[in-house]
């Protein structure tokens, strides 16, 4: 899987089994109601290449779906560098007008060439070095950006830890690290496929919000396997925002959510890359309107 697929089927109805980009993401949705947007992006050099500089078709609907953030931070250095912005941008939101807020964060992660920690700090699995080698020392520099990440988003939620505040994360697609003689990324595999995804919320929204709690926790208990789908729907719900594109049976929120399939769908199902025929839609999206 590509991270323009996985993007795609997070931030839009596109799903795993028509991953075309028919149709807005909700980002134009979420304005559209008031909410203020922004956008954290660490090692820009690295991932926003493929978003933000994008210059052909295939990409551009993910480009415009980032372009509609009201606000973006940037960064061509760790995502930790960003943590002292992004508590900044929450106190600038809580002395402004009180608006709902959304905040999206994209970065290097775990991606190839799995430099995406600080050697100095977080070298905790050894030998490693700096840079693609396809054997142990990919493995181990692999795990070490789990130790960063894990900082990252230990920070990022602290600074949420007294808000009304759900905080969200879902891998775009892992790495095969010689499981089969195979390295890299490759669609019929569980390594690539199966990744992280949790969902966190503060204390201040379980008290306010206890049905949607106690609903996410027996989905928990019920769904089993999920999916990118996922997050499209719940994000709307959260925000009690309608669209004609929301689905109640791909909503962590809702007691209609559905299983996921426990076999994951084979790979023609995410097809090409490719814009839906509906060109009134890439206007729409293009003029930034839902």
């Amino acid at each position: 899987m590509r991270t323009v697929e996985s993007v795609r089927g997070i931030l839009s109805p596109s799903t795993v089994l028509d991953n075309a980009f028919r149709h807005p993401t909700f980002l134009p949705a979420l304005r559209q109601h008031g909410v203020e947007t922004c956008g954290f992006f660490s090692r820009r050099k690295i991932g926003l290449r493929h978003f933000l500089g994008a210059n052909t078709r295939d990409d551009l609907g993910t480009m415009l779906s980032f372009k509609s953030l009201r606000k973006k931070v940037c960064t061509d250095e760790l995502a930790g560098t960003l943590l002292p912005k992004i508590r900044e941008v929450l106190a600038d939101a809580e002395n402004g007008t009180p608006r709902q807020q959304f905040y999206l964060y994209y970065g290097e992660g775990s991606h190839v060439p799995f430099l995406g920690y600080d050697f100095d700090k977080h070298s905790v699995f050894t030998p490693n070095g700096k840079q693609k080698y396809n054997d142990e020392r990919d493995v181990n520099n692999y795990d070490n950006t789990f130790i960063a990440l894990d900082e990252f988003c230990a920070g990022f939620i602290d600074a949420l830890r007294d808000k009304n505040a759900v905080y969200i994360l879902v891998g775009d697609h892992g790495e095969t690290l010689g499981e089969g003689g195979v390295w890299g990324r490759r669609y019929r595999n569980k390594e690539t496929r199966h990744v992280l995804f949790f969902v966190w919320a503060s204390e201040k929204f379980k008290a306010e919000n206890p049905e949607l709690w106690a609903t996410l926790l027996r989905n928990r208990e019920r769904l089993g396997v999920i999916s990118h789908d996922f997050v499209y729907n719940s994000v709307l719900h959260l925000f009690s925002i309608e669209t004609p594109y929301y689905d109640e049976h791909a909503d962590l929120f809702s007691d209609a959510a559905n299983p996921f399939p426990t076999e994951m769908p084979e790979a023609e199902g995410f097809g090409p890359l490719r814009f839906g025929e509906n060109a009134e839609t890439k206007i729409q999206f293009h003029g930034g309107k839902f």
